[in-house]
């Protein structure tokens, strides 16, 4: 597209921020302008720029004279270090402008903001110690003191969600024309970090139920979990604040990048969720039968318990009809991941008393991700050893079996199998022709994942299906004409492998001929 060419004046930068993106691999550099950018009838207040960590070399691209007579040999000519922190320290000393870095948020998986959607736009919404700042299409900045108070609401895009909810900021006067700000869909496990950050920021949260004029900032303030999510979760009735920690940014920087930015800090994806998970379901259920019931009270309450208890009765048969496990059989081998979590939950667990459940699970998820290739295979071997040992006690735990158990066992596993089965793929035969929309795909899905990195798996297949839609008939036939022309391989390759099949067929009836004669 068209290029253009802007000239903005150090005087009119206002603020600037260094924010890490939830990768842990891109930070994103945020210049605020007093006099915002205009290209046609859109107005760009906030100028985003995406980094990295990665050591690299910077060069000023100024005479030497002015940056030792200007800068007060605050700058050199040539600067090594963490590319982020480079950027960030020269905007800070060229401007005079401090740079601003997350404080003491964190979410229950270590991340600094929430993902979230502002309107249609979907970004990250920064808690800031001072500010809320969102990112990026549109990006947003909100100062806490233009804040007349948040809500937490129950989430607008789904019926009956209970796995997201809606932060909704009302302020004193709007910014551009908006007094309200809507963002939507953020992950319930966030809910507990954002509402003990908000708290402590004594920002006014409409949730709470007020029992006095003010409260002590070391009392939990009562607050209503149900008008939010819809349903009360397990473990209802145990807060759960933590102290926030230091954000500390400089500890990855180059020593005299760090230095500087640390003076002006603003406040300077595996565990399991599925015990959470089927709590709220089996509340959701509960909730929906006692709504099938109020709407059939007309028949009287002896019937509407008789329809929920026969209902339920075949679920319990079906439990009682499991077989039952031996108890003496050998247990199971663990896996690496077992095998560390078992080590390592309790000390992740004092090191975070606070933390929930799943909240845990995901502590230990990550923990298990950053071990190193020595330390991982350490577990792995582990691991070998345990599947050793479970083969050579099953073994003998079926020996000591008698007879007519380890026959019942195996008309089970039959049974079991047989029902699994599926008609095997034979590896000989050819493989079908691709469409012109898998071609495309092939072709151009490494272009466009390097092009949009923070993608999900789902996100990236829209992405190729919107660049496929938008082709022109000429650059569509392109990838239609392939599409014909392995269409044709398919069919001879087909043909040829159909006639190898009946050769083989006719060959071993000859045989059997000649045997019986």
């Amino acid at each position: 597209g068209a290029k253009y060419d802007y000239r903005i004046k150090f005087d009119d930068i206002s603020r600037l921020f260094l924010l890490p993106r939830p990768d842990d691999i891109h930070l994103a550099f945020v210049i605020a302008l007093d006099k915002p950018v205009r290209q046609g009838q859109q107005r760009y207040q906030y100028l985003i720029l995406q980094t990295t960590r990665e050591t690299s070399q910077v060069t000023i691209n100024l005479d030497e004279d002015v940056i030792a007579k200007d800068y007060g040999g605050e700058l050199q000519p040539v600067m090594n270090g963490a590319l982020s922190n480079l950027i960030a320290k020269t905007f800070k000393i060229i401007t005079r402008k401090k740079v601003f870095v997350p404080g003491k948020f964190t979410t229950a998986g270590s991340a600094k903001c929430v993902k979230c959607a502002l309107k249609a736009n979907e970004g990250h919404l920064y808690p800031l110690e001072k500010q809320f700042i969102f990112i990026h299409k549109p990006a947003l900045l909100i100062r806490f003191e233009e804040v007349e108070s948040v809500e937490f609401q129950r989430y607008a895009g789904g019926a009956g969600s209970t796995r997201n909810f809606d932060l909704c900021i009302t302020l004193k006067q709007g910014i551009d024309g908006s007094k309200e700000y809507v963002f939507s869909g953020i992950d319930r496990s966030d809910y507990n970090s954002l509402y003990s950050f908000l708290s402590n920021k004594k920002i006014r949260i409409k949730n709470l139920k007020e029992n006095a004029a003010e409260e002590k900032a070391a009392r939990v303030p009562v607050y209503n979990e149900d008008e939010i999510f819809g349903v009360t979760p397990r473990g209802d009735g145990e807060e759960e604040s933590s102290e926030d920690e230091d954000y500390d940014a400089v500890a990855q920087a180059s020593s005299e990048s760090s230095s500087e930015m640390s003076d002006d800090d603003d406040g300077v994806d595996s565990g399991s969720d599925s015990d959470l998970e089927d709590a709220r379901r089996a509340a959701q259920k509960a909730a929906k039968k006692e709504k099938n019931a109020r709407k059939r009270s007309g028949d009287g309450d002896g019937s509407v318990k008789k329809k929920v208890k026969s209902s339920a009765s075949p679920k319990a048969e079906t439990t009682k009809g499991k077989k039952k496990k031996d108890p003496n059989a050998p247990k199971r081998g663990l896996s690496s991941y077992m095998i560390f979590m078992k080590k390592k939950r309790d000390e992740i667990k004092d090191a975070n008393p606070d933390a929930s459940f799943g909240e845990i699970g995901k502590l230990i998820g990550a923990a298990f991700k950053a071990l190193g290739e020595e330390e991982r295979k350490k577990y792995d071997d582990m691991a070998a050893v345990d599947k050793e040992r479970y083969i050579r006690e099953q073994a003998a735990y079926k020996a000591s079996l008698p007879s007519d158990a380890s026959d019942d066992d195996d008309d089970n596993a039959t049974t079991a199998s047989s029902k699994k089965s599926r008609k095997k793929k034979d590896k000989n035969a050819p493989k079908r022709g691709l469409t012109s929309y898998m071609l495309f795909a092939k072709e151009k899905r490494e272009g466009i994942k390097e092009a949009n990195p923070d993608a999900s798996f789902g996100e990236l297949g829209k992405l190729v299906g919107a660049a496929f839609k938008a082709l022109t008939a000429d650059e569509k036939k392109k990838y239609e004409d392939l599409a014909a022309v392995d269409k044709e391989r398919y069919a001879r390759d087909m043909k040829e492998y159909k006639d190898k099949l009946a050769a083989a067929a006719n060959a071993s009836d000859g045989d059997n001929d000649e045997d019986s004669d």
